[in-house]
């Protein structure tokens, strides 16, 4: 569940990182950026081409799969694409198993922070 939480968090510096003059949350808002949902698919469909393209560089890097921005987006969604939401109220569920692939989930993870860390070095006040 934290880790699903972790990638939502990620895409959302990514958000925060492609509008550099918002300062609050409210300049976010005006700026267009939708931060109250939990979908992957609405959250990365919000970044710059950019920020996809060296996020799916990360991804390939770690994985050793090649892929692209449209392909690291395939990779999130296959994993839910609110997994946190789900997760979060599994104890709720009243029957089956529910199973995800720790693998994958740590691939997308680790893509992303190794691209935000690369980001942060990359900033002027790093």
């Amino acid at each position: 569940m934290c880790q699903s939480f972790a990638i939502e968090l990620l895409l959302k510096f990514f958000l925060a990182l492609d509008h550099p003059l918002a300062k609050t949350i409210d300049d976010l808002k005006a700026a267009g950026v939708k931060l109250r949902c939990h979908k992957y698919s609405e959250l990365y469909d919000q970044l710059t081409s950019a920020a996809k393209d060296k996020i799916a560089n990360a991804y390939t890097t770690l994985s050793g799969k090649q892929t692209d921005a449209t392909g690291f987006r395939h990779a999130l969604i296959a994993q839910g694409d609110d997994p946190f939401v789900y997760w979060r109220y599994v104890y709720e569920r009243t029957s089956g198993f529910s199973y995800f692939d720790r693998q994958a989930f740590g691939f997308i993870t680790d893509a992303l922070g190794k691209a935000a860390e690369s980001e942060r070095k990359a900033a002027p006040n790093a």
